[in-house]
């Protein structure tokens, strides 16, 4: 039988342990509601938020060795918050360079928009791109600063794998985009 944390890291393991953590106590929640003892079954549901919280708190500790372990292997990382691959307007594709996804339409592209902790890391982080990735910076909302990176049809899937590679811990290393570059390309075929 396969074991769903057999390829998962340390921190990963500590997530899927709470996850089922918590669907137990939703079990233990659904069967006072439906069948009472509440008396009985408290005490286990306080256990388990126990649990909960302790198991957190480690995730946190471990989430941070392995950042740091990385560091060693992988160069220093920046807070890179990415929110998912939409569409919006960008400079250009940052594999290839392109500015337009068809012929006659706005500089629409497929992105990442990520949180960065600083106007200095996104700064840093847009050096890192080469200049082909913008940062949204806006006096009114000083902590409220995005990075937009896009990516043409083509290269979806380096935008993908970009994604992939920052999304576990949340931050981003100058290696990661160089990997996402060396990302083999697809062609995309959309239906009018």
């Amino acid at each position: 039988m396969n074991d769903p944390a057999e390829n998962l890291c340390l921190s990963e393991t500590l997530e899927l342990a709470r996850r089922q953590i918590v669907t137990a106590r939703r079990t233990l929640e659904d069967a006072v509601r439906k069948h009472g003892w509440k008396d009985r079954i408290s005490h286990v549901e306080g256990l388990l938020t126990c649990g909960l919280v302790t198991l957190a708190h480690s995730k946190e500790e471990v989430v941070k060795f392995e950042i740091a372990t990385l560091d060693k292997e992988r160069g220093p990382h920046l807070k890179f918050n990415p929110r998912g691959i939409g569409l919006d307007v960008c400079p250009c594709c940052f594999v290839c360079m392109a500015t337009k996804r068809a012929e006659g339409k706005n500089n629409y592209l497929h992105n990442i928009a990520a949180f960065v902790e600083s106007k200095p890391d996104g700064e840093k982080i847009v050096e890192w791109f080469t200049s082909l990735a913008r940062l949204d910076y806006r006096e009114r909302e000083p902590n409220w600063i995005q990075l937009k990176v896009g990516a043409c049809d083509l290269h979806l899937s380096n935008l993908k794998e970009l994604e992939r590679l920052t999304s576990k811990y949340g931050v981003i290393r100058q290696k990661d985009i160089e990997e996402s570059l060396n990302t083999p390309s697809q062609i995309i075929n959309h239906k009018s």
